[in-house]
């Protein structure tokens, strides 16, 4: 996972269970289920390489 801040898409070739994918955006066979912005700010801790390691 990226450090630096950014806008973020999350595709997946298999969604978790119990998650539609009717309607979402694809890629090849990839839907696309999240989109986000990691922030910038300096009072801001989180980033989605946090999130990687929950």
């Amino acid at each position: 996972m990226p450090r630096q801040a950014g806008v973020y898409a999350w595709y997946f070739d298999e969604a978790p269970p119990g998650v539609p994918v009717e309607g979402c955006h694809a890629l090849a066979s990839e839907a696309l289920l999240y989109v986000g912005i990691s922030p910038s700010r300096p009072e801001s801790k989180g980033t989605l390489h946090d999130v990687q390691r929950r």
